[in-house]
């Protein structure tokens, strides 16, 4: 019987302890002795402020071999650039300024504000086109090429400030890098 007292008084003992050395504490509140700080929630962007769109490559000549401007007064016959931002079919949201006469090979880089959206791509889950145009005096424009910014696809759910990617049309004829930082 002693033996049976002796083990139901540890067996107390080590309940009392027990629940004494959790008294006071919290359940939620985080252990001032713990060596790992708790995981960072990761947040989930709503869009894009772009800060800069630049036009790393563009064809020196329309798919069919012309040059791009026809002038009666000038040998000069390069692309008058410019960039135009929208979502798919439909009107552009922005539209930047012309680069007239601009040389292959050279980059060019527009920093206006990159929409009506003070410069963002507003909506997180919605793709958005980036148009490479010549701009033609007396006529329509010329599109050079295009890309799509798939902002969900750009983000790593590593909550980055800065986005900076490049991409380049399925036809490897136009390259355009985008800058900026992540709106969340």
């Amino acid at each position: 019987m002693t033996r049976f007292v002796r083990t139901a008084v540890l067996f107390a003992s080590a309940v009392f302890a027990l629940s004494a050395a959790g008294c006071g504490k919290s359940p939620t509140a985080p252990d001032p002795l713990a060596t790992e700080p708790p995981p960072a929630q990761v947040k989930t962007p709503v869009g894009v402020i772009v800060s800069s769109i630049s036009v790393t490559k563009f064809p020196s000549k329309t798919t069919d071999g012309k040059d791009w401007d026809i002038s009666l007064f000038t040998a000069d016959k390069r692309p008058d650039l410019y960039v135009s931002l929208a979502v798919p079919n439909s009107i552009p949201d922005y539209t930047s300024n012309t680069v007239t006469n601009a040389e292959f090979g050279k980059v060019y880089t527009f920093t206006k504000a990159a929409s009506v959206y003070d410069g963002s791509l507003p909506d997180y889950d919605t793709s958005h086109r980036i148009y490479l145009m010549d701009a033609d005096v007396g006529g329509d424009p010329d599109r050079l090429g295009w890309i799509t910014v798939n902002v969900p696809a750009a983000y790593n759910g590593d909550n980055a400030s800065a986005f900076d990617h490049t991409y380049t049309d399925s036809g490897n004829r136009v390259s355009i890098r985008v800058r900026g930082t992540w709106k969340y």
